[in-house]
């Protein structure tokens, strides 16, 4: 890994998405072993060699792949579940029930038993808290007396998708 991070990219290069750093990863791949002798077959490159010998024993990919981290997570009393030092919101009825965390490297998807129960933007900071107010609804349509709660929480404020450093 050390060779791949020195040789590609060598100084730090910024990208707007993880699409744009992967097309530019593709191009500055082939062009090297388009250069590159193979190690083995001295009077050939690494690409004729993939070409000739690695690309027609590849099996075809069927179907989307869909890249993300899993893990398992409990709920909080407060509809909370915790992802790399950050809590994101639930929906009220995955209250006191195991969930899946789906970690993209966009957004993280929480799923239980099937259904989506949250998704929000992936924050790569530490200890942002990530409410959706909709999610509340149902328990603060149960006992309008929460709404003091979490009104001194400082959630009350804070529009759908936002965060509030906790």
């Amino acid at each position: 890994m050390g060779l791949v991070r020195e040789r590609f990219f060598t100084p730090r290069l910024r990208f707007k998405s993880y699409d744009e750093m992967n097309a530019w990863l593709i191009d500055r791949c082939i062009s090297h072993a388009r250069r590159a002798i193979h190690p083995e077959l001295k009077d050939r490159t690494v690409w004729e060699v993939f070409e000739a010998a690695d690309r027609p024993a590849l099996i075809a990919y069927r179907g989307p792949f869909d890249r993300f981290r899993a893990l398992p997570a409990s709920v909080s009393k407060t509809l909370l579940v915790r992802f790399d030092y950050n809590k994101y919101s639930v929906h009220a009825k995955a209250a006191g029930r195991p969930v899946e965390i789906h970690a993209y490297t966009d957004r993280i998807v929480v799923r239980q038993d099937g259904e989506v129960v949250a998704e929000h933007a992936r924050r790569f900071g530490r200890d942002q808290t990530i409410y959706d107010p909709w999610h509340y609804v149902p328990v603060l349509a149960r006992k309008p007396g929460a709404l003091r709660r979490v009104a001194s929480s400082g959630m009350a404020s804070i529009s759908a998708g936002t965060s509030q450093a906790s």
